[in-house]
């Protein structure tokens, strides 16, 4: 990935941007990114504010159970695009979310939804909140 990127890879890390791993990523053109954090994870408000200072203004966030869960917890996902294979496998009944107990509080419906199949696959496009209102 970073080969093939035009000089524009972040990693956001609580360790140390002088350890052994972030030099060599460095070494590869990495921007190295040192996160503040809470309770030995990292602060994903703070990360954003960081990336906006960047002038990034969307981020596609395409990750496992335990980030996608700390991003739902964190609050600041807007919009999810839900991809499903017509299997089920995993923990429990949202495997996207895995089997921990998150504190999640997702209420309401989502809005502006969409349904869009690839083959047999199919996804769920929707917003969490109007991030189109006006301020």
């Amino acid at each position: 990935m970073v080969q093939s990127a035009d000089d524009d890879v972040l990693v956001f890390t609580r360790h140390s941007p002088e350890s052994r791993r972030a030099q060599a990523l460095r070494r590869a053109g990495v921007k190295i990114v040192q996160a503040r954090g809470r309770s030995g994870k990292p602060d994903l408000r703070a990360a954003l504010e960081a990336l906006g200072k960047r002038d990034v203004l969307m981020l596609l966030v395409e990750a496992g159970a335990r980030l996608n869960a700390a991003a739902l917890d964190a609050g600041v996902v807007d919009k999810l695009f839900l991809f499903y294979a017509p299997r089920f496998a995993g923990p429990g009944g949202l495997p996207m979310l895995g089997a921990r107990k998150s504190k999640l509080h997702i209420t309401g419906t989502m809005q502006k939804l969409n349904l869009r199949q690839f083959g047999p696959d199919f996804a769920v496009e929707g917003y969490l909140r109007d991030v189109y209102r006006d301020h």
